[in-house]
């Protein structure tokens, strides 16, 4: 999916709980960090999630102010809350920390039961 995303020109940040070299070092043994254009960890901000502030500097440091074109992934409630008060579409992904209840509390614009609907959510699908 990775791939497909760089293929169609789309930018990738990833805000985390984590620090930013953990963030690293995580995605460099899973062998994607080339896929990554910007890595928050919770190192370089006051306010982590949910609040707003990683994800604007994400965004600011990929140059996009576009908010209409942005839609923050996460599968844990926090990550849905943050998107939201960014002013972002959400998508809630249904293989990770958080159950399907919980993550519809949270109101994602699109929640995504496999990487199919999130293929299709992100418009990767042809």
């Amino acid at each position: 999916m990775l791939d497909k995303i760089k293929k169609a020109q789309k930018n990738v940040a990833i805000v985390s709980s984590k620090k930013t070299d953990v963030l690293k070092k995580n995605c460099r043994q899973l062998k994607i960090d080339h896929f990554i254009d910007v890595f928050i960890g919770s190192d370089l901000v006051q306010l982590h999630k949910p609040a707003p502030e990683g994800l604007h500097v994400a965004l600011k440091l990929m140059n996009n102010d576009d908010l209409a074109k942005v839609i923050y992934i996460g599968d844990a409630t926090v990550d849905i809350m943050m998107g939201t008060s960014a002013g972002v579409k959400t998508c809630a992904v249904l293989w990770g920390a958080h159950s399907e209840e919980e993550l519809m509390s949270s109101d994602p614009t699109y929640i995504a039961s496999d990487v199919h609907t999130l293929d299709n959510i992100l418009g990767l699908t042809h």
